[in-house]
């Protein structure tokens, strides 16, 4: 299979939308090192949520009840590991498949981020969550990620139609040598010894003739006899 040649201007559109869709990718896991750090420092709640959202804080749920704190931070840390361990894997589809045009990797990076979204952001709205503190570093962050897929979409619509330019070009490079082959198939004798009679000249009988000979697996056909011929 022949390379497939992009364009420069191609190539510009696959690199900056998989390092605009890693980046976004890196700012989640920022997201998650900053919600694990809140954690440790006491301060309990997840970044951007106060009191005006949750009228308890760690003291009182602890005094409360030790367990009920013990499970919410474990939550709080799993969850960390998870939108982490999420950015990472979107950064890195990003920019070690997206930007080398493998259309794979911009599927599932896309899916993985749509996936994620869909069920962790639409929660926090009943509730009075979702704070511009909380979801604000989020919206950016999908913003950034819908520049690159866009971007990089782009270029991938581009190189799959050079992809097929590439091809019709190459197949019409090999049709010329296709065309010979078969002409000297044409001109080859049936066998060795054989030959294809000139115009007007008739075959000897038993004669192979060429293609349609015994050789060339061609059947021969008995001539009636003629007048001249008894």
């Amino acid at each position: 299979m022949p390379a497939i040649q992009t364009t420069p201007a191609t190539q510009s559109r696959l690199r900056t939308g998989a390092a605009l869709m890693a980046l976004a990718g890196l700012a989640f896991v920022g997201y998650a090192a900053a919600f694990l750090a809140l954690i440790f420092s006491g301060a309990f709640l997840e970044l951007g949520i106060g009191p005006e959202q949750v009228d308890k804080g760690r003291a009182e749920v602890q005094a409360f009840s030790p367990q009920l704190h013990h499970y919410i931070s474990h939550l709080h840390i799993a969850l960390s590991g998870f939108i982490a361990a999420t950015g990472l894997a979107i950064a890195a589809m990003s920019w070690f498949g997206v930007r080398r045009g493998e259309r794979w990797a911009f599927a599932a990076t896309v899916t993985i981020t749509s996936v994620s979204l869909a069920i962790s952001v639409p929660a926090h709205y009943p509730w009075g969550l979702a704070t511009l503190g909380h979801l604000g570093p989020v919206y950016v962050a999908i913003l950034i990620f819908l520049a690159g897929a866009a971007a990089a979409y782009s270029g991938l619509r581009d190189m799959t139609v050079e992809a097929g330019d590439s091809g019709l070009c190459a197949l019409r490079r090999d049709v010329p040598g296709v065309q010979h082959f078969a002409n000297e198939q044409r001109t080859q004798v049936g066998s060795p010894g054989g030959a294809s009679p000139r115009p007007g000249q008739r075959p000897a009988p038993g004669q192979p003739v060429g293609p349609g000979g015994p050789a060339a697996g061609g059947r021969v056909r008995a001539r009636r006899p003629r007048a001249e011929d008894l």
